[in-house]
């Protein structure tokens, strides 16, 4: 099953807090949220990976590449102007079932129990 995660918002809430990365890209206990959510995702054999960026989304692209260092496949849909929450969604033609994240969430779920 594919993936997609938005990690394209600009993040205004937490710009006081850190402003220099996208949102998803602030790491907790070393590593950015966005990774702890790829990880998850491995273990549970979904790597086939599409991320919605927007808003300093090359910081997200330089540090995740194609995904073969984290062991999963990874694409980009970008975002030129904002499209609002899920508004890429339309744009990206999606056919098939997919599993949809926000990207500024940490996660642990075990997604081979649905």
């Amino acid at each position: 099953m594919k993936v997609v995660i938005m990690a394209g918002g600009k993040g205004t809430r937490i710009a006081s807090v850190k402003s220099d990365v996208p949102k998803p890209m602030i790491p907790i206990a070393g590593k950015p949220i966005l990774e702890w959510q790829i990880e998850n995702l491995k273990v549970c054999g979904l790597t086939d990976i599409t991320l919605v960026i927007g808003y300093l989304g090359h910081v997200i692209q330089e540090y995740f590449g194609d995904g073969s260092k984290f062991g999963v496949n990874m694409s980009y849909f970008v975002e030129d102007a904002p499209l609002g929450t899920a508004g890429a969604l339309f744009k990206m033609n999606l056919t098939e079932d997919f599993l949809l994240l926000c990207g500024d969430v940490i996660i642990d779920v075990d997604f081979n129990r649905f």
